[in-house]
């Protein structure tokens, strides 16, 4: 989760929480994503186009376009989890993967806004120091301002920490 991992304050353990971000989201055993409006979904009989309608709305959900959860997502995409109604939970990849195979291409243009989230070729192997974490090749400023464009953060400052965080270690 990305609110309890920064602290409010701007003082030093602030910070300090900040620093090591990448690494708590690299970590992580997964990255579960959780929206209000995906929450009220229920999958109970999961569909091709239920999964049409769930991508959809992760990618015009309101946690899709904050800077701080775009991090997150970045950097524990190697295993991604979505919430439904009823504390169901779905796996991403999953959903992708069949959404490809067997659902609509009309909606693949929506979709081009979640590549941020997809396992990537830039993983490079697990890092046995981090407890098996995955490695990513670093991305360039370019790439981390594309990403950050049309996300907010709640406080002035933030979006350029959160590039500096998607383009150094």
């Amino acid at each position: 989760m990305d609110a309890p991992c920064i602290p409010e304050d701007h003082g030093h353990l602030r910070v300090e929480s900040i620093s090591h971000i990448n690494e708590v989201f690299r970590r992580s055993k997964m990255t579960l994503i959780c929206d209000k409006n995906l929450m009220n979904i229920d999958i109970h009989n999961l569909t091709i186009e239920l999964r049409e309608t769930i991508l959809a709305a992760l990618a015009l959900s309101d946690w899709n376009l904050r800077a701080w959860t775009m991090l997150e997502a970045f950097q524990g995409r190697h295993n991604i989890w979505l919430l439904f109604k009823d504390n169901r939970t779905v796996s991403f990849t999953e959903t992708l993967e069949m959404v490809h195979q067997y659902g609509a291409v009309d909606i693949a243009i929506l979709l081009a806004t979640l590549g941020h989230l997809l396992p990537s070729a830039r993983m490079l192997a697990s890092d046995p120091s981090r407890d098996g974490g995955p490695i990513f090749e670093l991305i360039n400023d370019d790439e981390a301002e594309y990403l950050l464009r049309h996300r907010h953060a709640s406080r002035p400052k933030d979006k350029e920490v959160i590039q500096q965080l998607l383009t150094r270690y």
